[in-house]
């Protein structure tokens, strides 16, 4: 992926996985509507070989996801 971005002359500034960047993009477009509470919310990923699942716990400042 860092050549990839080398190559096409972007700046990655940084790499995260998959379940990460959906709990970031949930927390993102959900702000508005979760207060002062923090939410902890369940992702699951089910795919062709592999099952994951990630709980994190989002606040509205987006400054903890765990």
């Amino acid at each position: 992926m860092l050549d990839a971005c080398k190559i096409a002359e972007i700046k990655c500034l940084k790499l995260m996985n998959e379940t990460s960047a959906v709990a970031l993009e949930y927390g993102i477009f959900r702000r508005g509507t979760l207060g002062d509470e923090t939410r902890h919310v369940m992702f699951v990923d089910m795919g062709y070989s592999k099952t994951s699942v990630c709980i994190a716990e989002i606040s509205k400042k987006l400054d903890k996801i765990k």
